[in-house]
């Protein structure tokens, strides 16, 4: 074979899944690379992921692969003298402390070495039982001084030194520990123990046992086996770990190849000395580690709110599918961090915001996400939790949990949520939200995870609107921008009318400029969901309405609240009747209560009305979110002018006589397109004012007079009907199947300009007769 030939490997026992064959891929490479003897290494090796296992590209056969690990491999120096349980002290198990200790095996000389150190070191500082405070951080300072650098890597992935402390990279526990599991006892155990199971290797002669040779080809390529041992894995492997349901029966007993251990640590190793850089204190949530962040409770896997407490951290493992050498692995890892908005992500939500990124520039394809999670009693276990892949452009959803950000308020509002006094409702709310906002960062995030997310977010902010205490600390969502709107519109009619709902009071788009310069609409819909300060312009951010800063002869913010816990009639029918105080039909752009950036389409409209397929608890969840969206110019996505003219025959006459009273003056003053011919439906000079008691009357079920009223109040503004006859003076005339309260609730949804074109041509078709019609004018009228 000559030296420059390539083989690959496809290592099937090595999967990214769970977390100690990541690991065990990592460790089968850095040993080829990094062996002490140069002629056993290859340096060149690489290795990269696909189709859930490890490949390998190296000098080395199938054969010699195996015999590399049977034959040279010789194990780091793994020992933790500062753990209980490590075997230095007395009472430790010593079945692999003690014959390494006194081996004569060469293979085992650099492990051998630093024990002998380790001793020592223990010595000197009189220390009989394991250290703890300051004096663990003392001795291993010293320690350090006196390891050889071949000793040191172990210590560097186990262990990290702040200024006056020592930190514990999470993916080795706390420091080679996990609870009573010692990592650096056990690596030696599954490597010498002559009792059951026994390890590896012989002690005194440093051969492999026969039984390791099919444990190899179990560990690397994935051949079954029947050799696996009763012995503990900690944290790496849940699967392996035994325990209830773990088995047929109550309880199981772990199973455990000694080589997916051994090979496991070997590969942890890459991590040494990979404290990352950052501007917040390393303390910081193990966000100092790379691709270590503080665990968030919602996202893909199974982990919630309530685990985060419990929760050591998350780490999100890397997987690429080119090939990288273990030199360049280790580089990656010494500047894993990823950073968002420039600075390190803290957590699982900023990081999978970061992944994107993060990955295109590094060759990264997807992470896998793990907690360690607190699931075996008091012990952690590397719990898998979902695959992040990256795309080398980030869904353009993820861009809008940026805007949550403004004045910190998601940061904010994720910990109000999360404190104890806040209660269970707040804590699922704050899971919701997570993953609503977890869901915007997948490649495929489209219209239903945007519109999820202003569910999530205006439950939320109906929640702060009850709760006093957690308004001191945070304030109202920030106003948005329209592109929630562009991404989230899926064309149904429950957005459609909860968007058009959310942007009354806003300038349309065809408003005069002095109007369009308002930065604040004269009265949001937000206003009816939770208490506001109305002097503060809603586009520079709303705020809560405060009786102790309020100012002189400002109006108070908490009468205009009136979404309730009712049905959403209910909730419209009160938002109507709010927003017809003191209106008087002569109001002009947006000094009009009902006037709105955004119509729904009247298809969208007659849908509420019919009631068949309209989801009402939709509609109303989506509403809440929208509330805190700035419309903009930004326009839905509604059907045209045929499309609106198909929903003729199912427009009830009643809502199309009623609709033009509850339409601000100034779109009907304009020039419209009814029937074949363009027209103002309103004179220029008249007003259409709503009659006195209208909306009681529908609410009452009197809708026949409702409907004659309108049209009287319509007739004298100049606007005829051909329905103005006598049986509607007298109140004989049909006025079909319609729900009166449905029907006040449907006149409070602006409609685009098609479908008040239809509305108009519906119920006030104008003829010649009708032109020449004696009418009054509204001011005399009125």
């Amino acid at each position: 074979m000559g030296k420059s030939e390539r083989h690959e490997h496809v290592l099937n026992g090595c999967a990214p899944v769970p977390l100690a064959g990541y690991l065990k891929a990592l460790g089968v490479l850095r040993l080829i690379a990094e062996h002490p003897v140069a002629g056993q290494a290859d340096k060149d090796v690489a290795g990269w992921w696909r189709d859930e296992a490890f490949h390998l590209r190296t000098r080395l056969t199938g054969e010699e692969l195996l015999s590399f690990f049977l034959d040279h491999y010789r194990p780091s120096a793994v020992v933790a003298p500062w753990n209980g349980g490590s075997g230095f002290f007395a009472g430790d198990n010593r079945d692999g402390f003690a014959p390494l200790r006194d081996s004569p095996a060469e293979r085992f000389a650099g492990l051998r070495a630093a024990m002998e150190i380790c001793e020592r070191a223990l010595a000197d500082a009189g220390l009989v039982e394991r250290p703890q405070g300051e004096a663990k951080l003392s001795f291993v300072l010293r320690l350090r001084g006196q390891l050889p650098d071949e000793a040191l890597i172990w210590i560097d992935a186990a262990l990290a030194l702040s200024r006056d402390d020592l930190l514990f990279p999470p993916l080795l526990g706390t420091g080679g520990n996990d609870g009573r599991l010692d990592f650096t006892n056990n690596f030696m155990r599954r490597l010498v123990s002559s009792k059951t199971p026994r390890g590896l290797f012989d002690a005194q002669t440093g051969a492999h046992r026969p039984e390791a040779v099919p444990m190899l080809r179990a560990a690397l390529f994935g051949d079954a086996t029947d050799g696996l041992t009763d012995a503990a894995i900690g944290q790496f492997a849940p699967g392996a770990a035994g325990g209830p349901n773990s088995t047929a029966g109550f309880e199981g007993a772990p199973n455990l190849n000694p080589w997916d251990f051994v090979l496991m640590i070997e590969g942890a190793l890459l991590f040494a000395g990979a404290l990352t850089r950052r501007n917040e204190s390393a303390r910081q949530s193990g966000a100092s580690f790379p691709f270590t962040v503080k665990a968030t409770g919602a996202g893909w896997g199974g982990i919630g709110v309530e685990d985060e407490d419990d929760a050591r951290a998350e780490f999100w493992a890397p997987l690429w599918s080119r090939p990288a050498t273990a030199a360049e692995i280790r580089q990656f890892l010494a500047e894993g961090r990823a950073v968002l908005n420039g600075r390190t992500a803290r957590d699982g939500l900023e990081f999978a915001r970061a992944a994107a990124a993060l990955g295109t520039s590094r060759g990264i394809d997807a992470f896998q996400r793990y907690g360690f999670v607190m699931r075996a009693g008091k012990a952690y276990l590397a719990t898998p939790l979902g695959r992040r892949r990256v795309t080398a452009v980030a869904p353009p959803a993820v861009a809008l949990i940026a805007e949550l950000e403004e004045g910190h308020w998601l940061e904010r509002v994720r910990y109000r949520l999360r404190k104890g006094e806040e209660g269970a409702r707040a804590r699922i709310l704050a899971q919701r939200l997570d993953d609503a906002l977890f869901a915007l960062t997948e490649p495929g995030a489209g219209k239903p995870e945007v519109q999820a997310a202003l569910i999530a977010l205006g439950a939320v902010a109906r929640y702060l609107a009850v709760a006093p205490k957690a308004r001191e600390t945070v304030p109202p969502p920030p106003a948005l921008s329209p592109r929630w709107l562009s991404l989230a519109d899926d064309g149904s009619p429950e957005f459609h009318v909860a968007a058009a709902l959310a942007s009354l009071g806003h300038p349309p788009p065809k408003a005069a400029e002095d109007d369009r310069k308002r930065e604040d609409p004269i009265l949001p819909v937000a206003a009816h969901v939770a208490p506001l300060d109305l002097t503060q312009p809603f586009k520079k951010g709303p705020a809560w309405y405060d009786e102790k800063r309020r100012k002189a002869g400002a109006r108070d913010g908490r009468l205009e609240v009136v979404w309730g816990d009712g049905d959403l009639t209910r909730n419209l029918i009160a938002m109507l009747n709010r927003r017809l105080i003191g209106r008087t039909g002569r109001e002009e752009g947006v000094d009009d209560t009902l006037c709105a950036s955004t119509g729904a389409p009247l298809s969208a409209v007659l849908a509420f009305l019919d009631t068949s397929s309209f989801v009402d608890a939709r509609c109303a969840a989506l509403l809440a979110g929208l509330v805190w969206v700035r419309p903009g110019r930004w326009r839905l996505h509604s059907p045209g002018r045929d499309s609106a003219g198909r929903g003729w025959a199912a427009m009830p006459l009643p809502y199309a006589v009623l609709k033009p009273l509850f339409t601000p003056a100034d779109r009907l003053h304009q020039e419209r397109t009814i029937g074949e011919r363009r027209r103002s439906p309103l004179p220029r000079d008249h007003a259409l004012p709503i009659p006195s008691g209208l909306v009681a009357r529908l609410l009452r079920g009197e809708v026949a007079p409702a409907v004659r009223d309108a049209l009287l109040r319509a007739h004298a503004s100049g606007i005829a009907s051909p329905f103005l006859d006598s049986r509607v003076r007298e109140g004989t005339f049909a006025i079909g199947a319609v729900d009166p309260r449905r029907l006040a609730a449907a006149l409070l949804i602006p409609i685009d300009d098609n479908g008040l074109d239809r509305v108009i041509e519906r119920a006030y078709p104008q003829s010649n007769a009708d032109a020449n019609a004696d009418t009054e004018t509204a001011d005399h009228a009125a």
